[in-house]
């Protein structure tokens, strides 16, 4: 984060007296001839919602045409991807939801802050995406480079694909928006009712609250430039969140416990305290499904079909050790999985 866009990144983050003061600070110690870009991302989350801040600030006009900029950038991604939706339905795929940072923007649109969007994301059911690469290739949007559609049986290791527009525009299909081991990969790509949003006389379907937090804690944010705890925060601001589902799609995210406490930590959101706490301790049964999903992650990456042989061979790699030891090992691991205090990956 660059030096200048500290005390404006705690502003968004914190409440609006500590806000204010962050603000104040950022303004007093800032030049707006050479701030940097994170500051211009951030000033229309932080501006537009607290306008009373520039009453007696006399770069007010000039800030709030910053704002005003973002936000007609922001029509043209979100119309764009109306238009986009609009196309894509004609073609017979109309099982979608918009997720990413345009569902963000979507969900504070009728706040005074609001989100830049920078780049586009979709969401389609696993069935569904083998048409919905063939309707976005037909309408000029060509996969990226080292992009490409998985096999029937690739989909488990696989959560989506870029594309590209033929003016540069950036777009992600996701049929997954959490990590999740093979096993249980279908399982984290049902995701609640969509909720519906109008926008410019249109309706649009977003991914529900619960699952845009889980996606802001756990997702890659690949090509994004904001901070995820603006997102979350900001979305926290917004309502009830049933956690137990956060919780679910979070689950596999080995980052995404240390986030929430980060965000508990960093802003004036409240956060249930069983969230908080560590997850409850893995044992034999989770370890070893663990190891099973871990082998045929690398099967399926060279390419070579699963079988006993493959898999002892993975054993003697992972554990290195003849596969005479095998048996012995295994007996060691099972005991110390299922007695240790904290269960050890082998």
């Amino acid at each position: 984060m660059p030096p200048d866009s500290a005390l404006l990144f705690d502003a968004v983050l914190a409440g609006p007296y500590q806000g204010e003061m962050h603000w104040r600070k950022w303004r007093a110690e800032t030049d707006l001839d050479g701030m940097s870009a994170e500051c211009v991302r951030l000033l229309p989350v932080l501006v537009a919602r607290s306008s009373e801040w520039l009453v007696d600030d006399p770069a007010k006009n000039r800030i709030l045409g910053i704002c005003k900029r973002a936000w007609t950038q922001n029509q043209l991604f979100l119309s764009r991807l109306r238009q986009l939706i609009d196309s894509l339905a004609r073609a017979g795929i109309t099982q979608l939801g918009v997720a990413g940072p345009a569902a963000w923007a979507l969900i504070h649109q009728n706040s005074k802050s609001f989100r830049p969007v920078g780049v586009l994301e979709l969401w389609v059911p696993r069935e569904e995406a083998a048409r919905t690469v063939q309707a976005l290739e037909s309408l000029g949007w060509l996969p990226a480079p080292g992009c490409e559609l998985p096999e029937p049986d690739g989909f488990d290791y696989a959560a989506g694909m870029w594309f590209r527009s033929e003016a540069g525009e950036a777009l992600k299909l996701s049929w997954r928006l959490f990590p999740a081991p093979p096993e249980f990969a279908a399982e984290w790509e049902a995701l609640p009712q969509l909720e519906t949003v109008e926008f410019q006389g249109a309706e649009l379907r977003i991914l529900a609250k619960e699952a845009l937090l889980a996606s802001a804690l756990s997702a890659d944010r690949v090509g994004d430039d904001f901070d995820w705890r603006c997102d979350a925060s900001l979305l926290l601001r917004e309502g009830e969140i049933d956690w137990s589902l956060v919780e679910k799609w979070i689950r596999f995210s080995p980052d995404a416990k240390n986030k929430v406490c980060i965000l508990a930590r960093d802003t004036d959101v409240q956060i249930p305290e069983h969230v908080l706490r560590e997850p409850k301790q893995t044992r034999a049964r989770s370890q070893w499904a663990a190891i099973w999903a871990d082998y045929r992650r690398c099967a399926w990456c060279e390419r070579e079909p699963r079988s006993l042989s493959g898999f002892l061979d993975y054993l003697c790699v992972r554990w290195r050790a003849p596969v005479w030891q095998l048996p012995f090992l295994g007996l060691f691991y099972v005991l110390r999985y299922t007695f240790s205090d904290r269960a050890r990956s082998g």
